[in-house]
C-alpha cells in the first residue's frame, strides 16, 4: 500500500524505507486516493514507538500532503472557443466588445 503514495528506497525483512514526494502523492491522487486517506494510513500503521510522541505524523508532513492535494484543484478546465485570423483590427475590436458584454444563457 505504501507504494501507492511513496517511492520505496530500501526493503528489509522487517522494515521499509520510502520517501513521500510530490510526484508520488500526485500519482496516488490521480488513482482516487485522498490526502486524508494517506494521512490516516500513516497514523494507523505507524511504528509503536512513534505512538509515544505526538503528533504521530509530523504536522509538516500532513500539511504538505494536504497542500499537494489542494494544488491539483487550483486549475479547473473550462470549455472555451478561440477566434483567430481576424480580417481587420476593427473586426477584432467588435468581437472583443461582444465578448465582454454580460450574457444570459437561455435553456
Amino acid at each position: 500500500v505504501l507504494r501507492l503514495f511513496s517511492q520505496v528506497l530500501y526493503k528489509f525483512p522487517n522494515m521499509l524505507i520510502s520517501v513521500i514526494t510530490r510526484s508520488s502523492v500526485r500519482n496516488a491522487l490521480v488513482k482516487g486516493i485522498t490526502a486524508a486517506q494517506i494521512i490516516e494510513y500513516l497514523h494507523v500503521h505507524a511504528h509503536p514507538q512513534c505512538a509515544l510522541k505526538l503528533p504521530l505524523v509530523p504536522e509538516v508532513v500532513t500539511d504538505q500532503i494536504n497542500f499537494w492535494e489542494k494544488e491539483r484543484a487550483r486549475i479547473v478546465p473550462q470549455p472555451a472557443v478561440i477566434y483567430h485570423d481576424f480580417y481587420s483590427v476593427e473586426a477584432f475590436k467588435m468581437a472583443e466588445a461582444e465578448a465582454y458584454k454580460p450574457t444570459i444563457l437561455e435553456g
